[in-house]
């Protein structure tokens, strides 16, 4: 996988072919996070169209949660160089991505590798474009997971293994940890609700395939 860089400066960034490599790096930063998370995740191991204000964003009615913004515009907008194109193609990719591994989610709560790393994808994809509420809430479910699944340092060879393993699968069922887990994941849902809502409407995006929660 891509040694992940750190978000991109403008400042940094001289030529507009530099600008689009960064957006093409970025746009494959996307693709690997998607497939990490499918091959970690899998059964064996468990006319440029024209941006909204930032002024619209941060203030409009239904853009704002507590202190954060669905999307931080102004963010992401610098993460693509200022290219309101190109903003919009990630918006719309990043779309897609979330929807998917929401639906991998959705059957699989009771199993914390799924969990783990398909949130892990999610929080990746949102922290990239700067959509900081779903990143957070991915976060917290990710972590939710995190101390049930075997840390990759462990010898897979050993006899202990799988009996440690089990051990923690079945912990990850206690009702509370799976009444918690269930609680964000639906917090989650909802956020991405919203921000397919935001990008439908004042990002002029067209969903090809909306989400159905």
């Amino acid at each position: 996988m891509e040694e992940r860089k750190k978000p991109i400066d403008a400042s940094d960034v001289t030529t507009t072919e530099e600008a689009k490599a960064e957006i093409i790096r970025l746009r494959g930063l996307l693709k690997a996070n998607a497939a990490a998370a499918d091959s970690s995740s899998s059964p064996q191991d468990s006319e440029a169209v024209t941006a909204p204000e930032v002024s619209k964003v941060a203030g409009g009615q239904g853009f704002e949660s507590g202190q954060l913004q669905i999307i931080d515009y102004k963010g992401a907008l610098e993460q693509c160089c200022d290219d309101k194109v190109f903003l919009k193609e990630m918006l719309e990719e990043l779309h897609g991505e979330v929807s998917s591994k929401l639906g991998k989610l959705k059957g699989n709560l009771k199993d914390p590798m799924v969990v783990k790393f398909n949130a892990h994808s999610i929080k990746g994809v949102c922290a990239n474009f700067c959509v900081e509420i779903m990143k957070n809430l991915a976060k917290r479910l990710e972590f939710e997971a995190k101390p049930f699944i075997m840390p990759i340092t462990a010898d897979k060879d050993s006899p202990e293994y799988n009996v440690e393993k089990q051990k923690k699968a079945e912990k990850f069922l206690d009702e509370k940890i799976q009444a918690q887990v269930a609680t964000l994941f639906a917090t989650l849902e909802k956020e991405f609700l919203r921000y397919e809502k935001l990008i439908v409407e004042s990002h002029d995006i067209d969903i090809k395939k909306k989400y159905t929660a």
